[in-house]
């Protein structure tokens, strides 16, 4: 029995030096300014100013991962720093501490430190007008506070999807790529794995674009639906099922996804999506671009970012009130905390340009199944009795333009009545139906930007046309008499 229990306690032994030994491979830790590449090997730069080969982390050793492993360029050491090393050796093995003030690498900050991040803001936005032409010039304070905002993501909770949209070669992709070669640890997918974007995200910590014709139905496709609508917030996770024969809690893996993501589509944006993102339809540009998006300047202006990062990431962000409500109001704080502590000269142009897309967002939520849903009630509500409005009649007022293919079914129109928050309830046939609410139908009108005679705000600039009001008064006539007969068969 003794021996049994000394070969088992060796046993132990043993396994555990062999842990001990094994080496890991993090590119993500607490105190870690960006994985570095000197003279073609991959360090760790830490916030404390040193350069390390490897780090122990809750007793495992971790060494950077190797170059060809990586999805994305690594920033130069030599472009970062001038050669100027200070410092003892500190004994450890490829392991060195120097004194570097960042302000005195000339060609990346300047020495003055108010007018250093003005410099790197105004150089980074008019890199982004010399790549591709946005549709409101405003647009480029937004999207360099984005690039920015790559770079110091531990500070905040939301990361705003960048979605371009538009038809083919209007400028999609070479914004986009001006924006990959600036942000913190860029890589371009054009098709779409879903093991390989859940690591990308979650152990390479990158900024993903996607480039591609059809995004959404790309993503359906891979099943990575949850890893795109889980990369805008801090703290959601993804599972993954790799070894159910372990049984309960051990056959299930969560990965942390979080993180910067920019999509350029020829499709129109999911409307779930939608709503974590900054959806900007690219036009045709009046400038002409011959050139290829400069890589080389854009990746000299991301080194300058991880300089700026080492040397701003301990200062405190000025807190900003939510310029709206809502989650839109949420993903673009981070952005205006940006502009407000680096360039606070623009801080009204970007409030400006934050609420005219906020505009456009609710022109175009009038246009969802749901915007449709509101204004139908509204046009059909005058046929209410005993406090109740027929889901068939709504329906039926719905498919009254739309071919038989387009045709919506009354299953469909009460699913969504009950998600919008409408009380369900049945007439005297057994029917179904909604209990009137006003509250929630104002709610719901403002929601949508819908005005009080059903119409969203674009068509109130329209003047009335006499025979379609005709028409419109008529159609209502014969809803009620359809009410009548529904409500007493």
């Amino acid at each position: 029995m003794t021996n049994t229990l000394d070969k088992a306690r060796k046993a132990l032994d043993k396994s555990y030096e062999k842990e001990k030994e094994k080496v890991f491979y993090t590119a993500n830790f607490e105190g870690l300014c960006d994985l570095i590449n000197l003279d073609g090997k991959v360090k760790f730069l830490t916030l404390q100013e040193k350069l390390l080969d490897e780090i122990v982390i809750n007793g495992k050793l971790y060494h950077p991962p190797k170059l060809e492993k990586l999805a994305y360029d690594l920033p130069n050491y030599y472009r970062i720093f001038k050669e100027k090393m200070g410092g003892e050796t500190s004994g450890t093995s490829g392991t060195s501490s120097f004194k570097t003030d960042v302000s005195d690498v000339s060609y990346v900050l300047p020495k003055e430190e108010d007018n250093n991040k003005k410099d790197l803001f105004d150089r980074i936005m008019e890199y982004h007008k010399e790549s591709a032409e946005l549709p409101d010039e405003r647009l480029n304070i937004l999207i360099t506070a984005w690039d920015i905002h790559t770079h110091l993501l531990e500070k905040f909770g939301y990361s705003p999807i960048i979605f371009f949209s538009g038809l083919p070669e209007k400028g999609k992709s070479r914004m986009a790529t001006s924006m990959l070669y600036v942000a913190r640890r860029g890589v371009r997918k054009a098709s779409v794995s879903d093991a390989q974007i859940i690591r990308e995200a979650s152990d390479q910590g990158a900024t993903i674009f996607f480039d591609m014709t059809n995004f959404w139905a790309s993503i359906q496709k891979s099943g990575s639906e949850d890893v795109i609508l889980s990369r805008f917030e801090r703290g959601l996770k993804v599972a993954r099922v790799l070894n159910p024969e372990k049984g309960a809690f051990e056959d299930m893996t969560y990965y942390n996804v979080f993180g910067p993501t920019i999509i350029a589509s020829n499709d129109t944006i999911e409307q779930v999506l939608g709503s974590r993102t900054i959806s900007i339809v690219m036009k045709q540009s009046k400038k002409k671009f011959k050139k290829l998006v400069d890589e080389k300047r854009g990746k000299l202006l991301r080194d300058a970012l991880v300089a700026f990062r080492l040397k701003y990431f301990s200062s405190e962000l000025p807190n900003t009130e939510k310029i709206i409500d809502g989650r839109f109001g949420d993903i673009v704080k981070p952005l205006h905390q940006i502009v407000r502590f680096i360039r606070p000269e623009l801080e009204k142009d970007f409030i400006d340009i934050v609420l005219e897309l906020n505009r456009k967002r609710q022109i175009s939520k009038s246009g969802t199944i749901e915007g449709e849903i509101v204004q139908t009630i509204l046009k059909v509500k005058d046929n209410i009795y005993r406090n109740l409005l027929p889901v068939k009649m709504i329906t039926d007022e719905i498919n009254k333009e739309r071919s038989d293919r387009e045709k919506v079914t009354y299953q469909k129109i009460g699913r969504r009545l009950d998600i919008m928050g409408f009380q369900k309830g049945f007439l005297d046939n057994g029917a179904s139906a909604i209990e009137w609410n006003e509250d929630l139908v104002e709610s719901l009108k403002i929601e949508h930007n819908i005005n009080v005679s059903g119409e969203t705000s674009e068509t109130l600039s329209t003047s009335e046309n006499p025979e379609t009001s005709e028409t419109h008064d008529e159609d209502i006539d014969n809803t009620m008499r359809s009410a009548k007969t529904i409500f007493d068969p």
